[in-house]
């Protein structure tokens, strides 16, 4: 279950939020464990108001709502005088233009030039069919730790060697990668502003034992596009469907600082920002508006 909620602030303001264990956000709030955070000079707090639900996304929606209502409508949700309803399904208009996509190589948690190209486009077609590429973001993602930028690696088995495709990538369980990667995420995140809002489900996907890469990738694929609110179909790429050389070369870190979106604080950076980390960095960070960061 998901809480979305109302705190009132000394001031008077109200502040809203959704949490999965609403006594711990409680905690955060009245003991002051961020000092950027907007209750922090504003105690001491009291929450008047709850509401549950079974996903994370209904949650965040219904929160929503409520910051664009006025204190007075606010003031009346809270005495049950005013009842908030949200709609709990999306309902895609579609057009009579021909759909535009891009056929991408799969990424493991894509940065943010990745999520750039698919912002804009109907489709996205996954590249099963080209050769594996070590040392690149198609096994790997790039995320700021206390100790600063830290590769991700999922492990591989190539069945055939360099002429290994993507589709028979396979997973390797020999070493517990994830409880590492679940682990090193914590660490660098569990502070950021919204890390509370998606971690679960992030956890949850790393948990699973999926055989191949092209699975794992394509899962993270489709839970980031939901959290960013990302309107894009993804499909597996057919033989005849190849990705781009330009494409293709931005999926080596190398290329990373080649990409540019706007800077936005980021929860361990005490220095220069750092661009174009995997978007979970974006995400738990900024949360899903975050994605009006980058074009």
């Amino acid at each position: 279950m998901f809480t979305a909620y109302i705190l009132v602030c000394s001031d008077g303001t109200y502040h809203f939020g959704v949490t999965k264990n609403l006594n711990a956000r409680l905690a955060y709030h009245e003991e002051g464990q961020n000092e950027s955070s907007y209750t922090f000079t504003r105690r001491p707090i009291r929450l008047v108001h709850q509401k549950s639900f079974d996903d994370i996304r209904t949650a965040i929606t219904y929160e929503a709502a409520l910051k664009t209502k006025s204190n007075q409508e606010v003031a009346q949700i809270i005495s049950g005088e005013l009842q908030l309803d949200i709609a709990t399904s999306a309902i895609i208009e579609t057009s009579e233009t021909e759909t535009t996509s891009i056929i991408s190589p799969a990424s493991y948690l894509g940065n943010l030039a990745y999520f750039a190209n698919i912002k804009p486009i109907q489709e996205i077609i996954l590249d099963v069919n080209e050769r594996f590429q070590k040392q690149s973001y198609r096994s790997r993602c790039t995320i700021l730790s206390a100790n600063g930028l830290q590769n991700l690696i999922v492990p591989v088995v190539r069945p055939n060697g360099k002429e290994t495709l993507m589709n028979d990538i396979l997973i390797s369980y020999t070493e517990d990668w994830q409880k590492d990667h679940i682990k090193a995420i914590e660490s660098a995140y569990r502070r950021a502003p919204y890390f509370e809002y998606y971690a679960d489900e992030l956890f949850e996907i790393l948990q699973k034992k999926h055989e191949k890469l092209v699975d794992l990738s394509l899962e993270l694929t489709h839970f980031l596009m939901s959290c960013f609110g990302i309107e894009c179909k993804v499909r597996i790429s057919q033989k005849e469907e190849n990705s781009s050389i330009e494409l293709k070369n931005e999926m080596y870190p190398k290329s990373r600082t080649n990409f540019q979106a706007q800077a936005y604080q980021q929860v361990l950076n005490k220095g220069d920002f750092e661009n174009n980390l995997s978007a979970i960095d974006l995400l738990f960070n900024c949360g899903k508006n975050g994605i009006n960061l980058i074009d």
